[in-house]
């Protein structure tokens, strides 16, 4: 149906379901089972339904469920935690409609988007630490040249998925075939899941031209499964096959031209990343020396410098790399009045860093100020502070009162915003941020005519000196525009700035202004020479 389209509600094919249930041992009338996105409750076709308690937010569909006797029919927002229902449920089996949701989600330093991805995180919550989950979610898996899952949204997810649950396979179905009389044609996996992981370790394994093929019959299908339950010991993660992986990277060249990330940090998170070879031996020396300038415990120094309790709480909120890079902003600023660019790439948790930099300038007396390119990343910095225990610093928010000034939670509600006109501009006037507020939040956009239209400017000139600045999407502060030029004087008077910047770099007149709080001002260069010599380029 139409409405069916919309909301990517597609029933499972009897036969999967069956299938997925037989594996999820659903035959067996002692088992508890959650459907959390039940439909019509094809999926729980091997249970007996006095089992069964599903959860559907569809009016319609949820009306057909209370016909057919389960034990308990919920109608909660699958999308949320289901608060009392943690590890309660022998089985979990879902197929969550496909879809993004509007903010990602974060599962501890795991940022995830895709709807199916959040919606079947939350079902796993529902399992108990021995149960068993069967999970249909969208597409295909893909591989890069070195076998790994392909970076991006795929990759974030299963990494989480295969160092928390011990998963057994992760079947590509043809849509075409097995799916096409549901209304969609549309590629699907099934996740076959034996229990969760004591203690975090691992990430997914590389690819296994054995196993990684496409199923394309119900018959391929139920021997997969059968062979699943049969040999219920989890697929190897990437960390049991670094020996195999070096070699398929021998054998596809090596292209690729990425180290392995060695934290200093301890921490119990670690995100098994990369960086460019050419840069791997001075990264390693620069967390190396700094380790040892703290005192050899980085995770203590972190700790103390952000005022947790104990080095498990700061486990909890940021990973070994956050840690790592928080350590080396924090002694910059302390050592050299300095700071960092942290270029990362999209999912290792920028936001996490800036928010874990936002604490520490609180907690050590200062009121820093929070830049960015738009207003909707308020949210986004307050998400990440309330996600390491910071929710209750109050940002005095330059930016003029509207909606999309409003900083909300994850659920949208709206948690602080902009004081009234007259207030906001007698504060600005004062050029002092008065002591009910912690941190300062701006667009870049609100300095960007120091001539024209002084006032804010000039707050924050003078709110700079000996303060930290965190400075988002940093890349769109720099250049010889108004703006650029005006935030170079700004910062040249702070005590350190962090710079966030997946794309830092993008142009030769993006460099003056990290030279202004980073190593780069020891080449002893005027900004024109700089940005002349990055022009010209060569090898240094």
């Amino acid at each position: 149906t139409s409405q069916s389209i919309l909301l990517q509600q597609y029933s499972t094919p009897a036969p999967i379901g069956y299938i997925a249930g037989i594996f999820c041992g659903l035959q067996d009338a002692s088992i508890s089972v959650f459907e959390p996105s039940a439909g019509n409750g094809l999926l729980t076709i091997a249970a007996t339904p006095t089992q069964c308690t599903v959860n559907e937010i569809d009016t319609v569909r949820r009306r057909n469920l209370e016909t057919q006797g389960f034990r308990l029919v919920m109608n909660g927002d699958a999308t949320r935690a289901f608060k009392g229902l943690e590890k309660k449920f022998d089985a979990v089996i879902t197929n969550p409609p496909f879809g993004k949701m509007d903010t990602e989600v974060m599962y501890d330093t795991f940022p995830i988007k895709p709807l199916e991805h959040v919606m079947a995180l939350r079902a796993l919550d529902c399992m108990k630490d021995e149960g068993k989950a069967a999970i249909i979610i969208g597409g295909h898996t893909t591989w890069d040249e070195k076998g790994r899952v392909q970076a991006g949204k795929n990759r974030i997810f299963f990494n989480y998925l295969y160092s928390r649950y011990n998963v057994i396979d992760v079947i590509n179905l043809d849509g075409h075939k097995l799916y096409s009389r549901q209304g969609t044609s549309f590629d699907v996996r099934l996740i076959l899941i034996n229990g969760r992981k004591h203690k975090p370790s691992g990430a997914a394994p590389i690819y296994n031209s054995a196993k990684d093929k496409e199923v394309k019959t119900f018959d391929e299908l139920y021997e997969r499964v059968m062979d699943a339950i049969e040999n219920s010991q989890p697929m190897e993660t990437f960390s049991d096959l670094e020996s195999e992986a070096i070699e398929l990277q021998r054998l596809l060249g090596g292209s690729d031209l990425g180290a392995p990330y060695e934290p200093a940090s301890e921490a119990c998170i670690v995100l098994n990343t990369q960086v460019p070879d050419s840069m791997a031996f001075e990264t390693r020396q620069a967390v190396v020396t700094i380790k040892k300038e703290v005192g050899g415990d980085i995770d203590n120094f972190v700790r103390h410098r952000l005022k947790y309790k104990s080095k498990t709480e700061l486990c909890k909120v940021l990973s070994a790399e956050q840690i790592d890079a928080v350590a080396m902003a924090i002694y910059n600023i302390e050592a050299r009045g300095q700071g960092m660019i942290i270029g990362d790439q999209t999912g290792i948790g920028k936001g996490r860093v800036a928010a874990a930099m936002i604490r520490y300038a609180v907690v050590q007396g200062h009121k820093p100020v929070f830049l960015t390119e738009k207003a909707n990343l308020f949210s986004d910095i307050y998400r990440d502070l309330s996600a390491i225990g910071s929710a209750q610093f109050k940002p005095f928010i330059v930016n003029t009162k509207e909606s999309k000034t409003d900083i909300k939670d994850e659920d949208g509600n709206v948690i602080y915003q902009a004081p009234p006109v007259t207030e906001q501009n007698r504060i600005i006037a004062d050029r002092t941020v008065p002591a009910n507020y912690d941190f300062v939040v701006a667009t870049y956009s609100q300095f960007n005519s120091p001539e024209k239209k002084p006032e804010k400017p000039n707050f924050l000139r003078e709110i700079a000196e000996g303060n930290i600045f965190i400075m988002d999407e940093a890349h769109n502060s720099s250049g010889s525009s108004n703006t650029g030029e005006f935030l170079q004087k700004v910062i040249a008077g702070t005590k350190g700035v962090v710079f966030l910047s997946a794309t830092f770099a993008k142009r030769p007149d993006n460099m003056p202004i990290y030279a202004m709080k980073t190593s780069i001002a020891d080449c002893n260069m005027s900004k024109d020479d700089l940005v002349d010599a990055i022009t010209r380029g060569g090898v240094a």
